[in-house]
């Protein structure tokens, strides 16, 4: 009796432990933010798709080796990323978050500071949630 009360507290225990698959992507939204602000290539390859297709606001397309190349060698620098109002869609192995953002940094045309929406698309691989598809549209305005 007492094994198997013991066994079911830790069976609740482990399912109140585990994270929701909303839950899940912030924590990979999280994780994609610190990564690019620390130029950190071993998080970046662990988050992004190795078929990513990242869409920078200004109309620049990057490969999943080029955008970590830009990142590491400090030709994209992200000072600061703040996101907002963030709606995350789960639908089994694929999610999408969208929200709008305020980045700041430094890149081949110089300082930035960039007021956006974002829309990611993320795939469930047998190692988390990795993103596929980034893309940023330029806003005049964040909404309160």
């Amino acid at each position: 009796m007492i094994r198997r009360l013991l066994a079911s507290s830790i069976l609740l225990a482990a399912v109140c432990l585990a994270q929701s698959p909303a839950a899940q992507i912030q924590a990979a939204e999280n994780a994609w933010i610190s990564a690019i602000k620390a130029h950190d290539a071993a998080s970046l390859d662990r988050v992004l798709s190795d078929d990513l297709l990242y869409v920078h606001s200004g109309g620049v397309i990057d490969s999943k080796a080029q955008y970590i190349a830009k990142v590491t060698s400090g030709k994209q620098v992200y000072k600061s990323v703040e996101q907002f109002k963030m709606k995350i869609r789960v639908d089994g192995a694929l999610a999408t978050t969208q929200c709008w953002a305020r980045m700041q940094g430094i890149n081949a045309t110089g300082n930035f500071d960039d007021k956006l929406v974002i829309t990611h698309i993320w795939v469930k691989s047998p190692t988390g949630w990795r993103l596929a598809n980034h893309q940023t549209t330029l806003v005049r305005e964040i909404p309160q």
